[in-house]
Formats: C-alpha cells, structure tokens, sequence
C-alpha cells in the first residue's frame, strides 16, 4: 500500500530537518514535531503530546514487563507445583491444563517477537506514514524511535521488578547480582540503540552533504 502524497512529503522533509549532531549530550526524547511561527495553537497539541509522552510510555512498558513476568513465571511455578516435569494423571482435563499453562510460561517470549515486530514496523515508510496521520503533523522519525526505545526500557524495569519479587518471596534463589547485571547490560543496550541510531543518521547526512557539494 502506498503512502499519501502529503505524508510522503511530510516524512521526507521531517526526517532532513533532524538535528542529530548533538543529540547525544541532549535528553534521549528531543521535540517531536518541527513547528513554524506561523502554525496555529490547534497543530502545537500533537507536539506537547509527543514531547510528555516519554514517562508513559516507560510506565507503560513497565506495566508490561511485569504482567508479563508474573503471568510466565506464576505459570511455571504452578505447573512444577501442580504436576512436577509432567502430569502423572491420564485425564484429559489435566493434561489440557498441563497444555494451557506450558503455553503460559512461553508468553513473554511470544510477546517479545511481536513486541520487536512492531517496532521495526513502526520504522518503515508506511509505519511512520500512519503514525503522522494519526497526530496530523510532521513527526519525526528519531522521536518515534526513541518513544519505542523508553517503551523497552520500561519493559526491562518491569521484568526487573517481577523478579525481584520473585526472588525476595522465595527467600533469594537466584542471587540477586546476576538479575541486576543483567537489567544493567539491557539499559545500556537500550542506550547503545539510540547512540547508533543517531551516528547512523549523522553519517547519513555527511554523506548527502558531500555528494551535493561534489
């Protein structure tokens, strides 16, 4: 499916205009949405919205991970109460029990892919497209990264604080260094993401600003 002429347009100019040589040393979410003095307060909103969206979507990838951890790790922990590796019983409302939640503690790893998925669609030219018409301005491409990027780390924290629960109600199992190096290397990851994204970007344009100029 193609894109609208004008959002088409709109992607193109909005994605040249990102200032990326100095976003680095900046906050990791910049202005979503590039405004001229002469727009009407009515198209600012979209802006203000994008630029306070940063805290939800991390509370909001928070929420996530957790269900996510309790609902994968209460399976399993059921299962291995319930039935040990596997049921003993040949009824079959126990083994569809059995079935149910084996299914249950693979979720998170199911909602991760799609998780991912729907990230890397969110990158595409119909994904950004869709995205603009939705808020019905120029928003720019690094700001709906960086939105996905907060919405990972809230989901690193989440899956961290579920954990950790976890490991304090069954009296600390699991030491608890590896857990918190392991969310700490997730982080950094997270920031290693945005990092690339824009030498990626700087590189880019250094590119197109030699070309024009030869």
């Amino acid at each position: 499916m193609s894109c609208p002429p004008i959002f088409t347009a709109i992607e193109f100019n909005a994605d040249i205009e990102d200032d990326v040589r100095s976003m680095v040393t900046q906050p990791l979410l910049r202005e979503g949405v590039r405004m001229g003095d002469d727009e009407s307060t009515s198209s600012q909103q979209p802006a203000e919205a994008i630029q306070t969206s940063g805290t939800g979507f991390v509370f909001l990838g928070l929420a996530t991970g957790f269900l996510i951890q309790v609902i994968s790790l209460g399976a399993y922990a059921f299962m291995l109460t319930q039935f040990g590796e596997m049921p003993t019983a040949s009824s079959e409302s126990e083994w569809l029990v059995y079935g149910l939640l084996s299914v249950l503690t693979q979720v998170d790893l199911v909602i991760y892919v799609l998780i991912w998925v729907a990230f890397t669609c969110t990158m595409t030219r119909n994904g950004m497209a869709f995205i603009r018409l939705q808020y019905q301005a120029p928003v720019k491409r690094r700001s709906v990264f960086v939105l996905g990027v907060y919405f990972l780390v809230g989901i690193v924290l989440g899956a961290f604080v579920a954990w950790t629960l976890i490991d304090m109600y069954l009296g600390f199992p699991i030491p608890f260094v590896p857990i918190a190096a392991t969310v700490t290397i997730d982080l950094i990851l997270c920031y290693l993401m945005v990092f690339c994204y824009d030498l990626g970007r700087e590189e880019s344009i250094e590119d197109e600003e030699s070309t024009a100029c030869c």
